[in-house]
């Protein structure tokens, strides 16, 4: 938005933004080709116990609709304990926009089709900074590019990581700051309501992300003060009123929410993802990111040992293109700051004590930065490979500068002086000349190239997602509506060789008609509140049906532990048992649940049930 005449104006884009609009948007939906090819029924093979999550999170957010408050707090899940979505990745903002989709087609398809939005959106965002700041439309459609190939946006998409894949805020605030404290268009207090409108809606698609946009912020501000300090002290009013009224517009909406996410019921305490904030960006990774092998947590623990490439990852001839591009524009005050920026993210993104894979050992004997927030409130949590998506918006906005220079098109060709600082007219005016120079387009051709070793393998590669006929027909009504039900296989962040995330499919398919026990989503594990992703997993049940999946059959379950299994079902009142036949430890899981309720299943619909399982109970004691 621009101030023009005492009035706030729209940014305008005309056709070659819509241009830039339907080539993202063609290339997110090229990444998730095979789903729009064979319907809502296919899901992508990177993780599966991590897009079973985001299904149920976008089903339990159109299910919610009527109920809003379960969109912080559910008993569906963890029951009786239940789950605070806050504190996990349940994109709410997401799931409530994706509704009227997810109730007429399912889950899947929603999410098959916010990952193509994801892509498109969130190289259209670093489009829409990049024409401000380069003034040339090609230059920013590379950009685009560079913001989703150099950094974690591709692997985002794969893993269904929707919280990560939305990076749609961060140029955007970045625009909105850049208007008001660079360019001076636009009422500060205004402009500063609007940063607050995008952190509102970044809480409500990733908590851990605003967090690292409020980081981000602030090292701008240092950056900023660094390299411009006589500009940056003539807008310190300017910056108050603008920054006092974001927070503020913040703290209003968010102050309650933040609370319940950090410190509501059902909370957790200490590191999340121990492995994520342990380690950073793979170093060779950032120079040959097609090289490094397949994460070994992803493939024993998640069971996806396919080519993922490298966090981070540049490739030898973007690195340098983006030297070229640094050269070009040295004597440009935005180049400066972006440089800036992108180191300091590069630094943060090497985590705290950077080593080489391949040893272990550190390749660094002191710690770096990112060091800092292991001892700072919910910014602990925060992974260092996070911090590739900032600094390839920078690189992006680097790269789109330095080829508009070459076209001889958008960027001021004589940047300020070294002390002038950033003002209204130091950066990139639109050109309106001639068609770029020969020179021109062999850059944007050298870009294009730089780009192929960063390409992903797209289209991703989808399977079909079924689930038992027992969840779609009458039967289910036999439920007694919010009961607690225990499945087989029990869901727990378990064994990637069996579906044991499955049981939250078979609930989103039911429209929630249950609870679960278990599942795969963080939760605090006993006392302490540490966080865990199988809630109950210690459980006797839990505990017997893991070893059913490696063999063990029923009969060795010793006398006692089958009364622990008939007080634990009476403890958390269990109407329903359900196991799904044909699995490794199936028959030995249903032997289980035979011996502690006295009585056979019924096979229905593709399942074993046993229904009134607290009347079972109450005859196996007298």
């Amino acid at each position: 938005m621009a101030r023009e005449g005492g009035a706030i104006q729209p940014i305008r884009l005309g056709r070659p933004a819509m241009v830039a609009a339907a080539v993202y948007l063609a290339a997110g939906i090229f990444a998730f080709w095979p789903a729009w090819v064979h319907g809502p029924s296919r899901t992508g093979t990177a993780s599966r116990g991590d897009l079973v999550m985001f299904y149920w999170f976008l089903a339990h957010a159109a299910a919610s609709l009527p109920r809003l408050t379960e969109l912080f707090f559910t008993h569906s899940l963890a029951w009786p304990h239940g789950v605070n979505l806050l504190a996990n990745t349940s994109v709410p903002l997401l799931g409530i926009i994706a509704a009227p989709l997810t109730l007429a087609s399912g889950p899947v398809a929603s999410l098959d089709v916010l990952g193509a939005l994801g892509i498109a959106t969130s190289s259209f965002s670093a489009y829409v900074l990049a024409r401000r700041w380069a003034g040339y439309e090609p230059a920013a459609l590379l950009a685009g590019f560079v913001y989703l190939l150099a950094g974690g946006l591709v692997s985002s998409a794969a893993f269904g990581h929707l919280m990560m894949l939305f990076a749609v805020f961060q140029p955007l605030m970045l625009l909105v700051a850049d208007q008001t404290l660079r360019l001076k268009r636009g009422d500060p207090v205004r402009m500063g309501f609007l940063l607050g409108v995008l952190a509102i809606a970044q809480f409500f698609v990733s908590t851990e992300v605003l967090a690292q946009d409020a980081l981000v912020g602030a090292l701008c501000l240092a950056a900023c003060l660094a390299l411009f300090p006589h500009a940056s002290r003539d807008r310190a009013a300017l910056a108050v009123k603008f920054f006092g009224t974001a927070a503020g517009t913040t703290l209003v909406v968010l102050g309650y929410p933040m609370w319940y996410a950090v410190d509501g019921p059902g909370h957790v305490t200490g590191l999340v993802h121990p492995h994520l904030t342990a380690s950073g960006v793979h170093l060779p990774g950032v120079v040959f990111p097609k090289v490094t092998p397949a994460s070994p947590f992803l493939c024993h623990l998640v069971g996806y040992c396919g080519p993922t490439g490298s966090p981070g990852g540049l490739g030898l001839p973007l690195i340098a293109v983006l030297v070229a591009s640094v050269w070009l524009c040295r004597r440009l005050a935005l180049a400066r700051f972006a440089l800036a920026m992108a180191l300091v993210c590069f630094v943060m993104s090497l985590g705290a004590r950077p080593y080489f894979h391949a040893t272990g050992k550190p390749f660094v004997a002191f710690p770096l930065p990112f060091a800092l927030l292991d001892h700072l409130p919910v910014l602990d949590n925060m992974g260092p490979m996070r911090f590739d998506n900032p600094e390839a918006l920078f690189i992006g906005l680097l790269v789109a500068m330095g080829v508009a220079r070459l076209a001889g098109r958008g960027v001021v060709p004589a940047g300020p002086s070294p002390s002038a600082g950033p003002s209204p007219s130091a950066g990139p005016t639109p050109s309106a000349g001639p068609s770029p120079s020969m020179t021109g387009v062999i850059a944007m051709s050298v870009v294009v190239l730089a780009l192929v070793p960063i390409f992903p393998p797209w289209p991703y590669h989808f399977t079909s997602v079924t689930v038992p006929e027992f969840f779609t027909s009458p039967a289910l009504a036999q439920i007694p509506p919010g009961s607690p039900v225990l499945t087989y296989p029990f869901p727990s962040n378990g064994d990637a060789n069996l579906p044991w995330d499955a049981p939250m499919l078979w609930q989103a398919a039911g429209n929630f008609r249950f609870r679960l026990i278990g599942g795969y989503v963080m939760a605090p594990s006993g006392p302490t509140g540490r966080a865990t992703f199988s809630p109950q997993a210690s459980s006797t049940v839990s505990q017997l049906f893991q070893e059913a999946d490696f063999g063990v059959p029923a009969a060795d379950a010793s006398r006692s532990a089958i009364g622990r299994v008939r007080a634990e079902l009476a403890r958390w009142n269990v109407s329903v048992v359900l196991v799904q036949p044909g699995l490794p430890g199936s028959t030995a899981a249903a032997a289980v649940v035979t011996r502690a309720l006295g009585k056979p299943a019924r096979g229905i619909g593709g399942m074993e049930v046993w229904y009134d399982v607290q009347g079972a109970l109450l005859t196996r004691q007298r």
